[in-house]
């Protein structure tokens, strides 16, 4: 679950970076927009917790019921990089964090920066978000984003049509 979380929080970033060029002033994704888990065929996990932007990229858990955990540990969005805060919201700059690319591919860093291409990572498209191998062959869905902020990812060739389902 570690784990997880900590690529999560990129997730988020990411689907808001994503696609657009590079400003010289990094942006944050809008406070309001939500991470929630999905099954492997893309249904929302409503009993499992989500992720929402506050104020000044700050990533904060919200359980199943809807109640937010300032308390435990969340994450901080700054441009296209995402890093672990604790429970006061001061970044732990000797954790991993992740970095999001101009393609949507969400990569994570190891606590010096270097990227971790050898890992598996994630893949953004659109409001869906992929879940990737080391050789970057794309996987089942496993996030949905919403909120106030749209990502703008361009489709590859390897998008699927987007269902009509809610």
């Amino acid at each position: 679950m570690r784990k997880v979380s900590g690529v999560l929080a990129v997730l988020l970033a990411g689907s808001v970076m994503a696609g657009e060029p590079k400003s010289p002033e990094p942006e944050t994704a809008a406070p309001g927009t939500t991470i929630k888990q999905t099954d492997r065929y893309g249904n929302v996990q409503h009993h499992k917790p989500s992720w929402v932007v506050k104020d000044h990229g700050r990533i904060v858990e919200i359980n199943g019921y809807g109640t937010e955990q300032p308390q435990k540990p969340g994450f901080k969005a700054t441009g296209d990089r995402v890093s672990r805060t604790d429970n006061y919201g001061t970044v732990q700059h000797d954790k991993p964090s992740g970095v999001v690319e101009q393609d949507g591919l969400i990569v994570e860093t190891d606590r010096y920066g270097n990227r971790q291409y050898h890992k598996p990572g994630f893949q953004v498209q659109a409001d869906e978000v992929y879940q990737t191998d080391r050789y970057g062959n794309r996987g089942n869905q496993t996030y949905e984003v919403k909120g106030k902020a749209s990502p703008q990812v361009p489709a590859n060739s390897t998008s699927r049509p987007k269902s009509s389902r809610k």
